[in-house]
């Protein structure tokens, strides 16, 4: 997908006009991750998130998202020490 908007790029000038277009892109475009169809928030519509963050100085995995169920599960695993 980097490449076909590189090329895009020099073809049209205009930002506004690649900007609309990612999500085209994105949607007819397969890579190692799988499929790179957006949603409306502009994040990939099919990808599941880690939520980490820093307790007693330590990154921590607070939670996950699941795309297919739209479920966030909470955890408290440390993730390095």
């Amino acid at each position: 997908m980097g490449k076909t908007l590189m090329i895009f790029r020099k073809t049209f000038k205009s930002t506004i006009l690649i900007k609309e277009k990612i999500p085209e892109i994105a949607e007819k475009y397969n890579g190692v991750i799988g499929s790179t169809k957006l949603n409306n928030a502009g994040d990939l519509a099919t990808a599941n998130y880690d939520i980490v963050g820093i307790k007693n100085d330590q990154w921590v995995l607070i939670g996950a998202y699941d795309s297919n169920s739209g479920f966030i599960s909470k955890t408290d695993q440390l993730l390095m020490q």
